[in-house]
């Protein structure tokens, strides 16, 4: 998610692509999810600007408006209607999806938009999490839905130097971080946060002791 956010605000060329990211994190049904779509949607350039109340207020209308899932004929008709065909819909936690919804009922909205709406989809998962039988529903849409495959997977270092400059903060999180074998990058970030914040606060000392006390921040 870290990754796919900073690679669109990063390239002026879709700056005014509209991008509407959905996490299924809990959801149960197609309906929960559908309706997320459009709120959700924001471009690009306003993302690395951190602009999203104004477009939501006036898409917000359009959500309310839009007709129950079974009717995917009138959704298509509405979502075309408000201009929104070449969406860029970025679906993220599939894995941390409520197990009432089934995959192969996502994977179809997901083929509805890409097939009908004109959307570009990306999704992002982790495999190894999903259940026995959504690997298996994976599986059998895999070679049909989907076009190309991105394996994410840095190195500790790759992903320590992203937030540690210090050389001695970048050592002890690549340390810290390859024994627990933690790549989230939140959770690496959150981490980062604390030793600016604990950084601040400890200004008055010297630098050796200062660098202690933060390189326990890490381990903590």
């Amino acid at each position: 998610t870290y990754f796919v956010k900073h690679y669109l605000q990063e390239r002026p060329i879709i700056a005014n692509k509209l991008v509407s990211f959905v996490s299924l994190f809990g959801l149960s049904d197609i309906e929960d999810i559908r309706r997320r779509i459009i709120p959700s949607a924001i471009s690009a350039k306003k993302l690395r600007d951190g602009k999203t109340t104004g477009w939501l207020r006036r898409v917000l209308g359009l959500a309310r408006k839009l007709p129950k899932v079974s009717d995917f004929e009138a959704a298509f008709q509405a979502i075309k209607d408000y201009e929104t065909k070449n969406l860029l819909i970025i679906f993220d936690d599939v894995e941390r999806k409520s197990e009432r919804l089934l995959l192969k009922d996502f994977l179809g909205l997901v083929n509805f938009f890409a097939e009908h709406a004109e959307c570009k989809i990306i999704i992002i998962l982790n495999e190894d999490q999903l259940s026995p039988d959504d690997k298996k529903e994976l599986g059998v849409f895999r070679e049909k839905l989907i076009d190309r495959e991105v394996l994410f997977a840095p190195s500790y270092a790759d992903n320590a130097k992203l937030f540690f400059h210090d050389q001695k903060l970048f050592d002890r999180a690549l340390d810290v971080f390859t024994r627990v074998e933690c790549r989230n990058l939140r959770v690496i970030n959150k981490c980062h946060l604390a030793v600016k914040e604990f950084e601040k606060e400890l200004s008055a000392l010297d630098a050796e002791r200062r660098q202690a006390i933060l390189e326990q921040v890490i381990v903590l």
